[in-house]
C-alpha cells in the first residue's frame, strides 16, 4: 500500500475514533456519573463546569473527526494542513501525558491517551511528507 492510501486511511480511522465522542456529548449527565464510576474514577463531581468541560470536550473531539474525515478526501490537495495537524497531534501528545501524569489519572488513561496522539500524530506527519500536488 503507498503512503498516500497509508495516511488516507490513518486519517479515517483517527476520524472514526474521535467521533466516538458524540454519545458522550448527548449523554444525560447521570449516565456519565455512571460511566465514570464504573471506569474505578469515583464519584464524578456533578457541578456544572464539570458538565460543560466533559460536554464542550466531546463537541471538540467530535469536531476534529468531522475535519480529519473531510482532510482525509484529498490528501494531495491539504498535505501542508495534514502535516500541521500531525506535528500539532505531537505536541498535544506530549501535553496530555504531562497533564495525565500530573492529574494522577490510572495509568491505563495515561497510557491510552497520550501515547496514542504521538503514534498518530507522527503517523500522520510522516505520511503527509511530499505529497503536495505540483505547483501547490
Amino acid at each position: 500500500m503507498d503512503r498516500q492510501r497509508q495516511l488516507v486511511w490513518v486519517l479515517r480511522l483517527l476520524g472514526v475514533i474521535e467521533l466516538m465522542a458524540v454519545p458522550a456529548l448527548l449523554m444525560p449527565t447521570v449516565s456519565m456519573g455512571w460511566v465514570h464510576q464504573n471506569l474505578g474514577l469515583g464519584e464524578l463531581p456533578m457541578t456544572p463546569v464539570v458538565e460543560y468541560l466533559a460536554r464542550s470536550l466531546s463537541a471538540f473531539y467530535a469536531a476534529h473527526g468531522v475535519m480529519v474525515l473531510f482532510l482525509s478526501r484529498d490528501v494531495e490537495r491539504f498535505a501542508p494542513v495534514i502535516r500541521c495537524w500531525g506535528a500539532l497531534m505531537i505536541a498535544m501528545g506530549g501535553v496530555l501525558l504531562a497533564i495525565d501524569l500530573s492529574a494522577g489519572l490510572p495509568m491505563w488513561w495515561t497510557i491510552s491517551e497520550g501515547p496514542f496522539a504521538l503514534v498518530f500524530g507522527t503517523a500522520i506527519f510522516r505520511l503527509g511528507r511530499g505529497l503536495e500536488s505540483p505547483g501547490a
